[in-house]
């Protein structure tokens, strides 16, 4: 058992188990900030043990989200392709030595669909639109 963590109260106290936090994460499908209230803890906390238990973590956002810039896009795309089971590497190329940029394969920023979105090498992802212009 881990040496129980002290609070800033002077309390001491150990994080939830980790079938706790599933339960009401996955399970009751609780928001970070619905569980650290009924702990009396910071939503941080919450996700740091969400991630100490190797339980995914969603997006902060709603599943089907109306986009209203390219730059919130941008956001949305590149989490919804990290927590896909797409494989990081180039769909040109197939390089993983470098970052890679989330290209929506019909142009439109606005559209986040998964199947609207692949990973690009930045060089592959330049010729593409060098190309289309």
């Amino acid at each position: 058992m881990k040496k129980p963590r002290k609070q800033a109260n002077g309390y001491y106290w150990n994080p939830p188990d980790k079938e706790w936090i599933y339960k009401a994460y996955v399970t009751f499908d609780l928001s970070g900030d619905e569980i650290a209230d009924r702990l009396g803890a910071t939503r941080p906390t919450v996700l740091s043990w969400v991630r100490l238990h190797d339980i995914p973590i969603r997006p902060n956002y709603p599943r089907e989200l109306e986009v209203h810039s390219e730059r919130q896009s941008r956001f949305i795309s590149r989490d919804k392709l990290e927590m896909s089971n797409i494989p990081y590497e180039c769909a040109e190329c197939g390089t993983t030595e470098r970052k890679l940029d989330c290209h929506h394969i019909d142009g439109d920023a606005y559209n986040v669909d998964l199947d609207n979105l692949e990973w690009l090498c930045r060089s592959c992802h330049m010729k593409l639109h060098c190309e289309t212009l």
